[in-house]
């Protein structure tokens, strides 16, 4: 599998909720070098920068990350799924590699916390269930539909989003949040004729990260939260290394 992955980083322009999120500033570099360098470190594939934006490829391009070429404008703006964008960008990735690749990582720029052992984990839940078609990752949800969720009906009242006889949190159905940062398909996953297809399915895996290195980024707030959580993750990191032999 080493051999035949693409790594794919997708970053548009013209944020509404955080201005030009991709390339603002956290922990002293721009958010898509995070992403860039943990998918240099995993090493086990070519990156393919797939962007619409001069400026977000000349950031990526003064910190030694090629972007062959801009995206196309009819993949370009916020109505446009992310499906047909990977799809294009392995497409154009075997043209500028001249590779045949039969699976595609896609890292989300915008929830930079994952670690390389995420990946290979995601990566190796994909290898060793052919079942799958694509393995996402998620974490574990801090709310459950079937205990403390609730949505207004028709008649104006509010009800569980999903019904269950269960009086515990632990005691209901386990329930996980997409936590956008890791996305593993392989190749037939878009070979399907459906360009919209969407990453959730039949043949849909899961891979569990920790919450502490789930957190995208929505909103201005979440910049300040992602350092907090950098930190608290370098150093759990520190207090684990202290302890091995």
């Amino acid at each position: 599998m080493t051999q035949n992955t693409v790594i794919t980083v997708c970053a548009r322009a013209g944020s509404k909720g955080v201005l030009g999120k991709n390339i603002r500033p956290l922990a002293g570099k721009p958010l898509i070098l995070h992403t860039l360098e943990t998918a240099k470190s995993w090493g086990q594939g070519p990156i393919y920068i797939s962007t619409d934006s001069q400026e977000i490829a000349d950031v990526a391009i003064q910190s030694g990350f090629p972007v062959p070429r801009l995206r196309d404008s009819n993949l370009a703006g916020d109505t446009i799924g992310k499906t047909p964008v990977i799809y294009d960008a392995l497409l154009q990735a075997e043209k500028e590699f001249k590779t045949h690749f039969d699976f595609v990582l896609d890292l989300d720029v915008t929830s930079p916390l994952r670690n390389v052992e995420d990946i290979e984990g995601c990566v190796q839940t994909l290898k060793q269930n052919p079942q799958y078609d694509v393995v996402l990752s998620v974490c574990e949800a801090r709310r459950n539909p079937y205990f403390n969720m609730v949505e207004s009906t028709p008649d104006g009242r509010v009800a569980l989003c999903k019904t269950g006889n269960f009086h515990t949190r632990q005691s209901a159905p386990k329930v996980y949040d997409l936590n956008a940062s890791i996305y593993v398909y392989r190749r037939s996953f878009f070979e399907t004729g459906d360009p919209n297809k969407s990453c959730i399915g039949p043949k849909t895996g899961i891979y569990i990260m920790p919450s502490s290195r789930s957190w995208d980024i929505d909103h201005e707030e979440d910049l300040f939260i992602m350092e907090a959580l950098m930190k608290y993750n370098l150093s759990r990191m520190d207090m684990v290394s202290a302890v091995e032999p």
